[in-house]
């Protein structure tokens, strides 16, 4: 994503592309453990700290963090979250409309990261009906295929709806695609700002096949598939089907974003709540005095302080993002262990936190999603079923990203430090 020296250098380039008040940017530095931490011991997310956003704060960038380190590669974003994208209104009406349509007129898929490894967690609830759930819209990589999971479809429907009597299920389709386009317009305008060579990347990818892209204007847009998750626990994994230089953005809507509960660091808690967990990095302290300054402002919240300390520090868990209502991330979901945390009642007819994930899959950049002249096609309705069901593999032993000693990193002949 972007690297800098300084947390100075890193604000003055966040105020450069956003056009925010240096004032208004916050840099968290974390320090990189393993994606283990992230878990506990029955497999399912685990987190000791917790940052919550201040009222006043525009633009949260978790950076990566190289002790001791000088050189321009010092610090490595791994998060970027931008707060108060859309009008309330809107925000409101996409929250209410989704929980509606999804709810009630969609078939949840399934996932290798919906539980722990053995599969006896029950992270996403009790109730069939009611439970955690995710849903696939636009177009996804398929292992059968090799490419795009309707390249052999004769009728393509990127957001496809159960027919219920007594609904209009054409309106509906187009109803929830509407609002999938709307967010993933502004998620294509910040990644253009924030990550402009990100955007032309993945946009010159998507060149001849507009096909198998989102947004108002497919041939603009960088994103090629779309999950919405509903009170959905998201287990400990990496996106292994997203490209390999894919920035995945998350638009977040909460039940309590419109009034001040559970909002803000000062605001009253709410009794359930829903983490993002960045699995393989913990909160970065200078000192003991710098710990104790972060937790009296209220910039973190910690389960057990002494965790967080020697050599405790490296089982302490992930670090923990209270993601605000309407607010708008950018991650390296591809290359970054990640996780969102349980709730207590996890409910996808009246949720506690929609999110809206954007991401790039890879192996979609042919026309007509695809599909070669002469090859059978079948029916759409038949290979429903299947194309909905995610491919993806269980994440729960996937090797971690090692980026200190592993990833290609230039060489720090100005620190003059061994990795």
């Amino acid at each position: 994503m972007v690297t800098a020296s300084s947390v100075e250098e890193m604000k003055i380039i966040c105020q450069d592309r956003f056009k925010i008040n240096k004032d208004q940017i916050t840099i968290v530095l974390m320090t990189f453990t393993h994606y283990r931490n992230g878990k506990r011991n029955d497999e399912c997310p685990k987190y000791n700290s917790v940052y919550r956003f201040s009222k006043d704060e525009k633009l949260v960038v978790f950076c990566f963090y190289r002790p001791k380190h000088i050189c321009r590669y010092a610090l490595w974003v791994r998060n970027a979250t931008l707060t108060d994208q859309f009008p309330k209104h809107k925000a409101a009406m996409m929250f209410h409309r989704i929980t509606e349509l999804l709810g009630n007129h969609a078939v949840p898929i399934r996932r290798g990261c919906s539980s722990n490894y053995s599969k006896t967690c029950k992270c996403q609830g009790y109730e069939t009906e009611t439970c955690g759930a995710t849903y696939n819209y636009g177009c996804a990589f398929s292992e059968r295929n090799q490419g795009c999971k309707y390249k052999k479809s004769k009728n393509v429907n990127k957001f496809h709806l159960i027919d219920k009597g007594g609904c209009n299920k054409d309106a509906n389709e187009k109803e929830i695609a509407g609002i999938c386009n709307s967010v993933v317009d502004l998620t294509s305008q910040k990644l253009a700002l924030g990550w402009p060579e990100t955007f032309k990347s993945q946009v010159e990818m998507g060149k001849d096949a507009p096909s198998c892209r989102l947004g108002s204007d497919p041939t603009k847009c960088p994103y090629s598939s779309f999950t919405c998750c509903i009170d959905f626990s998201c287990h400990v994994h990496l996106d292994v089907n997203n490209v390999g230089d894919d920035v995945t953005g998350v638009y977040t809507m909460t039940r309590h974003g419109s009034s001040a509960y559970g909002r803000h660091r000062n605001s009253r808690i709410p009794n359930d709540e829903q983490f993002h967990v960045l699995a393989s990095f913990r909160p970065y302290f200078a000192n003991d005095q710098d710990l104790h300054q972060k937790l009296a402002e209220g910039r973190i919240n910690v389960i057990d302080i002494r965790a967080l300390k020697g050599k405790a520090a490296e089982t302490s868990g992930g670090i923990a993002i209270a993601l605000p209502h309407n607010s708008l991330s950018f991650e390296c979901a591809r290359h970054d262990h990640h996780a969102t945390t349980f709730l207590r009642n996890p409910n996808r007819k009246d949720p506690t936190r929609i999110s809206m994930v954007y991401y790039l899959a890879k192996n979609l950049t042919k026309p007509n999603h695809g599909y070669l002249p002469g090859e059978s096609k079948v029916e759409d309705v038949a290979v429903q079923i299947k194309n909905e069901e995610d491919v993806a593999i269980d994440q729960s032993d996937t090797p971690p990203m090692q980026i200190v000693t592993d990833m290609d990193l230039p060489a720090c002949k100005k620190c003059k430090l061994e990795e």
